[in-house]
């Protein structure tokens, strides 16, 4: 139980970190309500939790006033202490500040219910359990199924129990499976546990590993090359290949999750990426996002090693999903397709790694 404080005592102990420089390690949403308009920042603990949130203003100093660093300002609008599993310990919120939603390990916490969203199912920090039971039951036989992170909170994150890896070779992998908790044991020599998200800086631009397996890539010569490699990351025969699917919008790249892919079809919507009217629905965020065209991977199958062109089924997919393209990795070449048939595109799979790109032939 918390020891008994006063109003001034708590306020001074959840502040204690207030007069060192604040680092900013994520930004939440632009204030426009005040002029001039600023940015709020939250400031994360080893688990993820959202421990303050803080904004930053540029003022004349006056006699009396607190500390200032370099002529800056900084402003506390949120302080939060938690219990173990979650619960909300205490709080200070700066009069006039909003109530963040994103409080434990960073996600978002319902206003009526008290229940934290955590993808795979909802969370109870009141009694620190699921209110569903854990998908991989069957592969934890030893902890509850709703048990959360095998009730060791303050050593382990559990996101959603689907998280990224990077294999012994520098590649990464999804896997539905893995978590903090058993990564120890599932996890191979030379292999290390990323978490459910994980983002990556390259020479082309930043690509995001999100927590359903799919990925963002700045660029599509790192999309393009990623492809090519998970279609066959897993061997070369028809049996464990899987095709790779992406919507592109301009440079950039959304390869979906390939859990339901097979090697010869890929299922985006499956996975939640329903096509309308031009947009994909993005399952992550919710909103639906424009795009130009799809690229997809042929496989080199033993039925088509030289010969991957664009099927009678990829034409019929384009009458929802408009014009797209095959990377035919037997071949070595990239096609394009409609719903009337197929065309070449005198473009390599792999030109992609020296900067080429997808070429575009206006609207869909």
């Amino acid at each position: 139980m918390a020891p008994d404080v006063n109003a001034s005592q708590e306020k001074n102990e959840l502040l204690g970190i207030q007069e060192a420089m604040p680092s900013a390690p994520g930004i939440a949403e632009p204030v426009f309500s005040q002029f001039p308009p600023f940015a709020k920042y939250y400031l994360y603990d080893h688990l993820g939790n959202t421990r303050m949130l803080y904004h930053v203003e540029c003022k004349l100093v006056q006699a009396g006033e607190p500390p200032l660093y370099n002529g800056v300002r900084y402003f506390v609008d949120q302080a939060i202490d938690y219990y173990p599993f979650g619960k909300v310990l205490r709080e200070y919120i700066l009069s006039g500040s909003s109530n963040t939603k994103y409080k434990s390990t960073g996600h978002e916490r319902d206003k009526e219910t008290s229940l934290d969203y955590r993808l795979a199912r909802y969370y109870d920090s009141e009694i620190g359990r699921f209110l569903a039971v854990d998908p991989m039951k069957e592969k934890h036989l030893d902890h509850s199924p709703y048990s959360y992170c095998a009730n060791n909170p303050i050593l382990f994150l559990d996101p959603d129990g689907r998280d990224w890896y990077k294999d012994s070779e520098g590649h990464y992998r999804y896997n539905k499976d893995l978590n903090s908790v058993n990564s120890i044991s599932i996890l191979k020599k030379g292999e290390t546990w990323l978490g459910f998200k994980y983002t990556e800086q390259t020479k082309n631009g930043t690509n995001e590993y999100r927590s359903d397996g799919s990925i963002f890539f700045g660029s599509q010569s790192d999309g393009v090359t990623y492809m090519v490699w998970a279609t066959t990351k897993d061997g070369d025969s028809g049996g464990k290949q899987k095709e790779q699917f992406a919507f592109v919008n301009g440079n950039t790249m959304m390869v979906t999750p390939d859990l339901n892919n097979e090697a010869l079809r890929s299922r985006p919507e499956e996975s939640g990426y329903k096509v309308k009217d031009g947009t994909f629905y993005d399952p992550i965020d919710g909103t639906s996002k424009k795009y130009e065209t799809t690229a997809h991977t042929h496989a080199p199958d033993k039925n088509y090693p030289n010969d991957d062109k664009p099927s009678g089924e990829d034409q019929l997919a384009s009458i929802k999903m408009g014009y797209g393209f095959v990377l035919g990795i037997g071949s070595n070449n990239v096609y394009g397709y409609n719903s009337k048939g197929w065309f070449s595109t005198n473009l390599k799979v792999s030109d992609f790694k020296i900067g080429k790109k997808i070429p575009l032939y206006g609207k869909r």
